[in-house]
């Protein structure tokens, strides 16, 4: 059976539904990621690895993958170059709470929103709070295109800076292994993450030692001309290979033990 929520027909859903499906709710962005990748970049990322997600453990679990989310929202510090759709927070919360509505509606219990873009966490993470709120459910959120654990590290050459979060050594080359018809390398910038302090990592592997807790915007923080937040030139569609594959080891060990853990009394 199709592991895509849009593949069914109702009577098909009706079946599946009866087998209490893991859901799962890509949710992207669409908005500028430097001089040398797509505006779809979060959008491409969080369906990637969603669907290579879930076609892996579809044997295991019964999974539904709906349709992505394809964009969100950012604030006005990332408009100002061409390539933003941005929604404001409170649509972008109605839209995503009434898609895991209409899931809880039909009976789903398990339902994981997989974000792939930074500026989208805090309100994704209020929407789990409200649907458990109002119908004793307990959405899942994950940032999957960040859990790479101290793994992740081992295979990053950029200098401190360079995995800024943004069209960074991470991104470009996760874009070269899923989409590289649409990366253009001659183009790869190179734009680190320079400020960083104990309250601010600017990395996603921070050298300084942290105090965390704390929330700064960083393109607040630095100004880029590029647009990027890292050093892009050293991505390789090798590095995106090694990248990809901790990924998806990680969340799919996260929606194994969701899907499977049942709560106290």
């Amino acid at each position: 059976m199709s592991i895509f929520f849009g593949d069914h027909s109702w009577p098909q859903l009706e079946e599946l539904l009866k087998k209490d499906p893991l859901a799962v709710i890509p949710v992207g962005m669409f908005e500028q990621h430097g001089t040398h990748l797509p505006v779809s970049t979060d959008t491409d990322l969080a369906w990637s690895i969603c669907e290579t997600a879930c076609e892996r453990i579809s044997g295991e679990i019964p999974v539904l993958l709906l349709p992505s989310v394809w964009t969100g929202y950012h604030g006005k510090t990332v408009a100002k170059w061409p390539g933003s759709i941005s929604l404001r927070p409170e649509t972008l919360k109605h839209l995503v709470y009434d898609i895991a509505a209409a899931l809880v509606g039909q009976g789903v219990r398990k339902i994981v929103i997989a974000n792939g873009h930074g500026q989208n966490p805090a309100i994704l993470e209020i929407v789990c709070r409200k649907i458990a709120d109002d119908f004793d459910v307990v959405p899942l959120y994950a940032m999957p295109v960040f859990m790479l654990g101290k793994e992740g590290a081992k295979v990053r050459t950029s200098a401190p800076g360079g995995m800024g979060g943004h069209a960074d050594e991470l991104e470009t080359s996760l874009m070269l292994k899923i989409r590289p018809e649409l990366v253009d390398m001659s183009k790869a910038p190179c734009d680190p993450q320079d400020y960083r302090s104990k309250f601010v990592a600017g990395d996603l592997y921070p050298e300084q030692d942290m105090v965390r807790g704390v929330y700064w915007s960083s393109f607040h923080i630095q100004s880029t001309e590029s647009g990027a937040q890292g050093d892009a030139t050293v991505a390789t569609a090798e590095k995106g290979d090694a990248f990809f594959d901790i990924i998806i080891d990680n969340f799919c060990e996260l929606l194994r033990e969701y899907y499977f853990f049942e709560r106290r009394p």
